[in-house]
C-alpha cells in the first residue's frame, strides 16, 4: 500500500536511509551475479550466475587435472571451483569453502581452476599464488589473497608489490618467487586453466562443478545449500 512520504528533516533521513537499503540490496544481488569476463560471452544460458533446468555435467578429465591446486584429499566426492581471486562474488563465497575444507576435507577432494574475469590484477594474483606454490605455500596465499580482497580486488592500481610484500610475510625465497611469478611455466598455466574453463562453458566466476555437475549460486541462501550437496555427496 502506498502512503504519503514524511516531510521535513524526519523525511528526508527516512528517504536517505531507503536509498541506502535499495543500494545496498542491489550492491549484493550485484556481486552474487558473479564475475564475467569482460570479453565476448556466450549466451546467459551458459554463465556460471545464471541458473539452468538441470545440473549440467561435464567431462571430469577437463575439470580435474593432475597439477591443479588442491585445498583438500578426499576419497567421496570431489568438489572444483572456478574461480578469480578478484571477483567479489568469489570472496563472498570463501567463508563457506573454508567452512568444507574443515567440515569434509577428509572426504571431499576441492579443487581450484584459474577464470581469467580480467579485473586489473587478476593475472598477477594468479601468479602470485602459482609462485608460492612452487615453495608449498599455495594455501597460506590462498588464504591470503581472499582475507585481504577487500583492500585491492577492485583496485584500478597495480597491486604486483603488495602480492610480493604477502609473499615476503610468508618467508618464501624471493628471488625464486619473483622469477617463477614472471616464468613462462606459471603463464602457460594459467592459460592452460583458462582454456579448460572455456571447452567446459565457464564464462564468469565462481562456476562449481560438485561430482562432475555444475552447482549454481544465485543468492547467499545457495551457500548452504551447497554445503548440504557436499554433505549428501559424502553420505550417500
Amino acid at each position: 500500500m502506498w502512503t504519503r512520504e514524511p516531510t521535513g528533516a524526519s523525511g528526508n533521513l527516512a528517504g536517505v536511509k531507503r536509498v541506502l537499503s535499495i543500494l545496498a540490496v542491489l550492491v549484493l544481488f550485484g556481486a552474487l551475479s558473479g564475475c564475467s569476463k569482460l570479453a565476448s560471452q556466450p549466451s546467459s544460458s551458459d554463465t556460471g550466475a545464471e541458473s539452468s533446468s538441470a545440473p549440467r555435467k561435464v567431462s571430469e578429465e577437463t575439470l580435474v587435472r593432475k597439477d591443479n591446486p588442491r585445498l583438500t584429499e578426499g576419497g567421496k566426492a570431489t568438489l572444483v571451483e572456478f574461480m578469480d581471486f578478484s571477483c567479489e562474488a568469489c570472496g563472498m563465497l570463501y567463508p563457506t569453502m573454508e567452512e568444507i575444507r574443515q567440515e569434509y576435507g577428509d572426504q571431499v577432494t576441492i579443487v581450484l581452476r584459474y577464470f581469467n574475469t580480467n579485473h586489473t590484477n587478476s593475472m598477477k594474483a594468479f601468479q602470485t599464488a602459482e609462485a608460492a606454490r612452487a615453495q608449498g605455500k599455495f594455501i597460506e596465499m590462498y588464504e591470503r589473497l581472499f582475507e585481504t580482497q577487500a583492500e585491492w580486488g577492485e583496485s584500478p592500481d597495480d597491486m604486483e608489490q603488495r602480492f610480493f610484500g604477502y609473499a615476503q610475510d610468508l618467508g618464501l625465497d624471493m628471488e625464486k618467487f619473483r622469477a617463477d611469478y614472471a616464468s613462462k611455466k606459471v603463464a602457460d598455466y594459467i592459460e592452460s586453466s583458462q582454456k579448460d574453463a572455456d571447452e567446459v562453458g565457464v564464462s564468469g566466476t565462481p562456476t562449481l562443478f560438485l561430482d562432475g555437475s555444475q552447482f549454481v549460486i544465485q543468492t547467499q541462501g545457495d551457500f548452504a545449500r551447497l554445503k548440504d550437496e557436499v554433505r549428501n555427496a559424502v553420505e550417500n
